[in-house]
């Protein structure tokens, strides 16, 4: 299924590859961009983690060269660090390797306590934790995202995304566009999750399945032998 994407400030257009079964979108004007996940509940979890990969423009050029990898391999499904499929693995190998080969792409990552709890006496109320969320996704983004044209692309949490207030709200304090999509319609979006859940397991300990466990020690070892959660400078990953 198809759907279109409204991008703010320009025009969108979706479009459905048989080639490997996942819809992509390119956008008529290519601002910069953050193409963010998401772990964690804000305002129930302790720890709330974002991350997200930026990309100077030439979004259309990236997504593309992600989607030759799933030819390649012959690879359908989502990217996504939840999924335990084994084939994914080599294709999930090769991303991060031609990421860190990428001179423009930068990986950040953000571990955020929950300021605000709900569920507890005396809770935060739902628009409180969704302003704590703009806080969070200004943080990650403010030493990267200095021009006012990027946008952020997150990953949609629902079949009906964030509620029009929060985009309004979220792009008063942030001062940048925001828009939930769909999973599918982003490989880079994909890719940041992968990444992102390749940190959470680590600061969780969270690491018996064999195939998640090759992804995180590739990544490791692109890094040098860690994977860091917190106060890391590296060309391609940076963790708040």
């Amino acid at each position: 299924m198809t759907r279109s994407l409204a991008l703010l400030g320009g025009l969108s257009i979706p479009v459905f590859s048989s080639a490997n079964n996942v819809n992509t979108t390119i956008a008529a004007r290519d601002n910069d961009a953050f193409f963010v996940a998401e772990s964690g509940m804000l305002g129930y979890d302790d720890h709330f983690f974002l991350g997200g990969i930026y990309a100077p423009g030439n979004i259309g050029k990236y997504e593309s060269e992600i989607t030759s990898f799933r030819q390649t391999h012959k690879y359908r499904s989502i990217i996504s660090f939840r999924s335990s499929d084994q084939y994914k693995l080599a294709i999930c190998k090769d991303l991060l390797d031609w990421f860190f080969q990428q001179n423009e792409l930068v990986f950040w990552v953000g571990n955020f306590p929950s300021q605000h709890k709900r569920g507890v006496a005396d809770a935060a109320s739902g628009w409180q934790v969704s302003l704590e969320k703009c806080q969070h996704y200004q943080t990650l983004t403010a030493k990267q995202a200095a021009s006012k044209r990027c946008e952020v692309k997150s990953k949609m949490t629902s079949a009906y995304g964030p509620s029009p207030y929060f985009s309004a709200a979220f792009q008063a304090q942030t001062g940048m566009a925001y828009q939930a999509i769909d999973t599918r319609a982003s490989q880079l979006i994909q890719l940041a999750d992968l990444m992102l859940g390749c940190v959470v397991a680590t600061a969780h300990g969270q690491l018996a399945n064999p195939v998640k466990v090759e992804i995180v020690t590739h990544l490791q070892q692109l890094l040098g032998g860690t994977i860091p959660t917190s106060n890391y400078t590296h060309p391609r990953f940076r963790a708040l």
